[in-house]
């Protein structure tokens, strides 16, 4: 997954991300339990939230602002990593480590 992101981050900062479902707002929120700081990820929720609350979609994206809202490319964030190390204390943190958690973290949110 590590390498996927890697992959996905290298390609140009405007190209579309299209998710297959609908899951931004509940993804925002997640993100916000490991950065509850980056004000990126919360005016993306409350722009999502608006948007869900018309009934319009939320999507695309672009990979430029996936690298600013998506803890599963921003594993190297040193908020998210101390947040990831509150919950993980004996995880080292390099950035495959760092996903593994942050992927285990979403999959019980």
């Amino acid at each position: 997954m590590h390498n996927n992101m890697v992959k996905l981050t290298s390609l140009p900062n405007d190209t579309r991300i299209y998710c297959g479902h609908e899951y931004t707002e509940k993804n925002l929120r997640f993100a916000l339990t490991l950065e509850p700081n980056n004000t990126q990820v919360q005016q993306k929720l409350q722009w999502a939230q608006e948007m869900r609350a018309k009934k319009l979609p939320t999507v695309p994206s672009t990979v430029a602002e996936e690298k600013e809202i998506n803890p599963f490319v921003r594993v190297t964030n040193s908020e998210l990593q101390g947040n990831i190390k509150k919950q993980f204390p004996t995880l080292p943190l390099d950035p495959v480590s760092v996903l593994e958690k942050t992927r285990f973290l979403k999959d019980n949110f």
